[in-house]
């Protein structure tokens, strides 16, 4: 039987602080462990009404399950964004919590506690970003 995430995408929706109600709903994840260079993120859903003023139906808000480029990360591998022999990381590494963007299809999704969790290889994050509403 598969978990419903409307619940999840529809609370991320209508908050004030996404960050914080993914921090409610994952919260505990940071204290999963991660393999190897491997990154989990929780897939940040768009809000349920736009700047305009129109509401999107559950069929738009589901598709950020699937098509979801922005999330936070909940937890790192030991060794994740280090050099591994092909992938050279140079400068800052980004930390539990910020905001990345990514490739929806690089990542394997994984349903924790009815959140959308999603889980990269570290080179496979492409940005750490300022506000998740700028990549829909």
């Amino acid at each position: 039987m598969a978990v419903s995430l409307m619940p999840y995408f529809k609370a991320l929706g209508s908050c004030e602080d996404p960050l914080r109600e993914i921090k409610k709903w994952c919260g505990s994840l940071a204290k999963e462990k991660v393999l190897g260079d491997r990154v989990m993120v929780a897939v940040y859903g768009r809000p349920e009404k736009t700047a305009g003023g129109i509401y999107m139906s559950d069929a738009q808000i589901q598709e950020d399950q699937f098509q979801g480029c922005v999330g936070a990360i909940c937890s790192l591998g030991p060794t994740a964004f280090v050099y591994d022999g092909q992938f050279k990381w140079e400068g800052d590494k980004p930390k539990v919590w910020d905001w990345v963007l990514f490739n929806p299809a690089e990542g394997y999704q994984y349903a924790f506690r009815k959140a959308c969790i999603r889980i990269f290889r570290s080179d496979s994050i492409k940005a750490v970003v300022s506000d998740p509403l700028l990549y829909y």
